[in-house]
């Protein structure tokens, strides 16, 4: 399986203080492109909440460091579920 790697959400700056990055954002066809997925499905997490998105004008923007983070850690359930989404049956993918 493949593993996205983001910046860290925190990291200890020059003074040695701990500082909060600035979350990367992008449009939901943007994050759809950056992890090869179709936009449906980025479109259905934010839709859900499953995914940390916030609403700019009519676009939604999606944390893309977040999105990553869902992405490794979504697990597939004994019922064919990945992360909420279930698997159809009987279709082939070519």
């Amino acid at each position: 399986m493949k593993e996205f790697h983001t910046q860290p959400d925190r990291f200890t700056g020059a003074s040695g203080c701990e500082v909060l990055a600035i979350p990367r954002m992008e449009t939901i066809k943007r994050t759809a492109e950056l992890f090869g997925l179709p936009v449906h499905f980025v479109r259905a997490k934010v839709a859900s909440g499953e995914i940390v998105a916030v609403r700019a004008g009519k676009r939604f923007l999606v944390n893309v460091n977040k999105f990553a983070e869902y992405l490794n850690t979504s697990t597939v359930t004994q019922d064919g579920q990945v992360g909420g989404v279930r698997a159809i049956r009987g279709r082939s993918n070519g």
